[in-house]
């Protein structure tokens, strides 16, 4: 006959089992949905020849010609850090964006190495948009006027 000790050690042994077993198997799944790429991943921007090309993950690309682009804005929101809360918004001649893609588009990383080295960008507007939890926008390029004359 067992014991009333050995009852209740070996209940607690299967247990803690089963608790294990239960953490393991959900933390795997917990795992493999945070490792999933990200639909915003499908986005993406490079620079090609004398354009920015960005594709909107459906296919879609959109040109704009670096002579072109006229500013840059960062749009933010307060939905991060779960959802896309920065977009790119890319200016030509006209009042309305050209182009957009949000942070993590794929080429983000090196289109802004690629802005930083450009006379008219804003590093500190840039900081304040990447720290930024609130619905604003920061523009963070703007092109110098092509005919700045110097009158004396």
């Amino acid at each position: 006959m067992i014991s009333i000790e050995s009852r209740i050690s070996i209940q607690s042994d299967i247990a803690s089992d089963a608790r294990l077993r239960y953490s393991t198997q959900t933390f795997e799944r917990i795992r493999k949905w945070l490792s999933r790429p990200s639909a915003l991943e499908r986005w993406s921007v490079r620079i090609v020849s004398d354009h920015i090309v960005t594709a909107d993950g459906y296919g879609e690309l959109r040109y704009l010609a670096i002579a072109d682009l006229t500013k840059i804005v960062v749009a933010t929101d307060d939905s991060g850090p779960w959802g896309a809360d920065v977009v790119y918004l890319l200016h030509g001649v006209g009042p309305d964006p050209v182009g957009m893609f949000p942070l993590e588009a794929t080429g983000s990383q090196t289109f802004v190495e690629w802005l930083s080295q450009r006379a008219g960008y804003n590093d500190r507007e840039h900081r304040r948009a990447m720290g930024s939890t609130r619905v604003a926008r920061f523009t963070i390029f703007e092109a110098a006027p092509a005919d700045q004359t110097i009158s004396s």
